[in-house]
Order: C-alpha cells, then sequence, then structure tokens
C-alpha cells in the first residue's frame, strides 16, 4: 500500500517541485519555455531533412498491415515514426541520466527528517512527462498538417503512455538510489541509453530484427511503448492489447522494486552524502 500511496500522496508538493524545476531550467533564457517547443520543432525539421530528403529512406512494414504501408508511404513518413520514436526515448533518457546524481544534487534534502526524498524521482519524471507533452503535440500537428487529419486511435495515447511513466518512476527511484553508493554509474548511463536507442524498434521497425532476435529486443523498456504509440497515433490502429498488458505489469513490478529499493537504500544516504 506504501508504494501506492508514494505515487498519488503530496499532490501540492509534488505539483510545485516540478514547477520549480521546469522554471529553473529556462530561467534567465531569452525565450524562455518557448524553447521547449522550438527544439521539438527543429529536430522534427532535421529528421525530416536528413531521412527524406538526403537517405531518401523508407519504412518497411509487412504487405498485409494496409494501414502501416498508407502511414508510411508518403514523403513524410519515415521522419513521422522516426520522432515518434525518439520523443519516447527522449522522455525515458531524460529520466535516466538525471537520476544517478538526483540525491547528491539535493544534499540539504537529505538532512531533512521529515523531507520524503522519494518524490524526488517523481519530480523529475513529471518534469520529463512536461517535456514530452511538448513534443507530443509537435508531432500531432506535424502529422495533422501532412494527413489532413488525425486517427481516433490517437486517443488511446494516454493508455500507452502511462505504462511507461510508471516504468520511468520505477528507473528514476533505483538509479537515484544506487547513485549515492556507485559513483561510476554516471559513466555507465551514456553507453546504456545509447543502447537502448539502437536495440529498440527505434530508429527501425521491428520487422527489420532477425526472428530468431526479434523477442531479444523486446525487452527493451522502451520497444512496445514505441511500437504502440506508432500504431494509435500514426498507423490508426488499435494497440496489441496483450502485449500492453504485459508491459504494465512489467512496468508496475519495475515501480515496486524500484520504490522499495529506494526506501531500503535511503537509510544510508545521510551517511555517504
Amino acid at each position: 500500500m506504501r508504494f501506492f500511496d508514494a505515487l498519488t500522496f503530496q499532490h501540492q508538493l509534488l505539483r510545485t517541485l516540478i514547477d520549480r524545476d521546469i522554471r529553473s531550467r529556462y530561467q534567465g533564457a531569452l525565450f524562455g519555455l518557448f524553447w521547449t517547443v522550438l527544439n521539438p520543432m527543429f529536430l522534427l525539421a532535421m529528421y525530416t531533412f536528413v531521412f527524406t530528403v538526403i537517405f531518401r529512406s523508407r519504412w518497411v512494414v509487412p504487405e498485409t498491415d494496409e494501414a502501416a504501408a498508407a502511414a508510411t508511404s508518403g514523403t513524410f513518413g519515415f521522419a513521422t515514426l522516426l520522432f515518434c520514436g525518439l520523443i519516447l526515448h527522449a522522455f525515458l533518457a531524460e529520466i535516466i541520466s538525471a537520476s544517478p546524481r538526483l540525491i547528491l544534487q539535493n544534499k540539504n534534502y537529505v538532512k531533512r527528517v521529515v523531507f520524503p526524498l522519494e518524490i524526488l524521482p517523481m519530480v523529475i519524471t513529471g518534469t520529463a512527462v512536461f517535456h514530452f507533452l511538448i513534443k507530443l503535440v509537435v508531432l500531432l500537428g506535424f502529422v495533422l498538417v501532412i494527413n489532413h487529419t488525425l486517427p481516433i486511435t490517437a486517443l488511446l495515447a494516454p493508455l500507452v503512455f502511462l505504462p511507461l511513466i510508471l516504468m520511468g518512476v520505477g528507473l528514476a527511484w533505483m538509479f537515484s538510489a544506487l547513485g549515492v553508493y556507485l559513483r561510476d554509474l554516471n559513466q555507465i548511463i551514456t553507453p546504456l541509453l545509447t543502447g537502448l536507442l539502437f536495440l529498440g524498434p527505434i530508429l527501425y521497425p521491428a520487422e527489420a530484427v532477425p526472428e530468431q532476435v526479434r523477442l531479444l529486443m523486446h525487452l527493451n523498456p522502451l520497444s512496445v511503448p514505441v511500437e504502440e504509440m506508432r500504431r494509435v497515433l500514426i498507423f490508426g490502429s488499435l494497440p496489441y492489447w496483450t502485449a500492453l498488458l504485459y508491459y504494465t505489469a512489467a512496468s508496475l513490478l519495475v515501480s515496486a522494486l524500484g520504490y522499495m529499493w529506494f526506501n531500503a537504500a535511503k537509510r544510508g544516504f545521510a551517511d555517504v552524502v
């Protein structure tokens, strides 16, 4: 029960800390929060140019999947599919990259007995959700411009994204606690994030992976969300409910284990930091 309480308690404190974290990142910048829109628009324009003009890439889909074939047949199909995967990777990467040094950067909270330290990983997760939603709006706008419509299945996007949020906060609890004791963790994060990018269906479709290793690819925590998000946002198809259900169960397990590990490890934070 305490695990679920941690996901829902201290609403006001969580909102305040997320708001402060977002504002602090853009404080003093000329365009302020407008950068959250400019950056994804620039990335989308860059990916569109590189992969449609220079590489002339095409997204290989099964011939029997008519919805996927229609969505990828246009000039900008590849860029749209690529951007959809990249914004999900950026979401998880933002959480994982910030987690190892999270407690060390907030030493003042460790000394406060009454402060709920477990809320800090939830704060960086909330900030990552904010950035993802901005990029999602840019993606939806791009899909609307090139297709002149949005699929009704886009309404299911929150059901696809919610398990990834649970996965993200679980990993944040794990890595933030481990980062206090293992300072080398920061050096491991970069190759880990690179592996998540290249060893999942982000830069290429899952069908491009040989059948014998495809199951291994789905151990990537981004594989299911990326495939299902493309399905509901771009292909206009219903998600594979079985895969989504298994992934949700795995996300809940990771979150629960991450929370338990954080609470067990935080007892020694004051002695280490």
